[in-house]
C-alpha cells in the first residue's frame, strides 16, 4: 500500500474497526470492518454479500463517530470510500444524525 504507488495524500494505518455501513430511512445496514483509514477515508469489509449506494453513512461502533462517505471504488468484498463529513452521534441534535444515534446504541446492545 505504500511506495510509488501511493496516491493518497494523507496515508491510511491499518485499523479493524467494527463498524455499520447505514443508508436509507428507515435505515437499512450492513455490519463491516475498516481495515485502513486515514483522516479522508478508509477502505471497509463488508461481513456479508450486500450491495450498497454509492453514497452512505460509517457508524464506528466503539467511538460513535459518523462518517458520511462516498464510494470511490469497489473491489469485491471491499469498498473505498472517501469521508464527507465526520461527527460524533453523542450529543448529536440534527433530526437525522439523532436517528442514526438510536441506531448506533441499539446495535452496541446487540
Amino acid at each position: 500500500m505504500g511506495g510509488q504507488d501511493e496516491r493518497r495524500r494523507l496515508p491510511r494505518r491499518r485499523t479493524r474497526l467494527s463498524i455499520a455501513v447505514v443508508w436509507n430511512e428507515p435505515p437499512e445496514f450492513a455490519r463491516a470492518t475498516i481495515k485502513d483509514m486515514s483522516e479522508m477515508g478508509a477502505r471497509l469489509l463488508l461481513d456479508e454479500d450486500v450491495q450498497t449506494p454509492d453514497e452512505f453513512d460509517v457508524i464506528q461502533l466503539t467511538a460513535g463517530m459518523l462518517h458520511e462517505a462516498r464510494v470511490v471504488w469497489r473491489a469485491e468484498p471491499f469498498i473505498g470510500v472517501v469521508f464527507t463529513r465526520s461527527v460524533p452521534l453523542k450529543g448529536a441534535t440534527e433530526p437525522r444524525l439523532m436517528r442514526r444515534a438510536q441506531l448506533w446504541i441499539r446495535l452496541l446492545s446487540r
